[in-house]
């Protein structure tokens, strides 16, 4: 399944230090619960291991800035227009 195989590639890339991620939603129609729950998910992950780092967002459309915000991912994701 494709959100198992992106949760595994984000997980590699955190084992291999990575700390910084943006991710580019302008081709992204809908998000489902379940990557919506993986980015929710990475940015716990994130948070618990207490290092510096950075969750973007970009091109988010209007329905899906507004689910970020209701459901809290804002604080944790920077959600650029551009």
């Amino acid at each position: 399944e494709k959100s198992e195989l992106f949760c595994q590639q984000l997980i590699g890339l955190i084992d291999g230090g990575v700390r910084d991620f943006s991710f580019d939603m302008a081709k992204v129609g809908d998000l489902g619960a379940r990557p919506l729950a993986i980015l929710a998910s990475l940015a716990m992950l994130l948070r618990k291991q207490g290092e510096r780092h950075l969750l973007e967002v970009r091109h988010a459309s209007g329905e899906m800035a507004a689910l970020f915000r209701l459901t809290a991912l804002d604080k944790d994701y920077r959600l650029l227009a551009d």
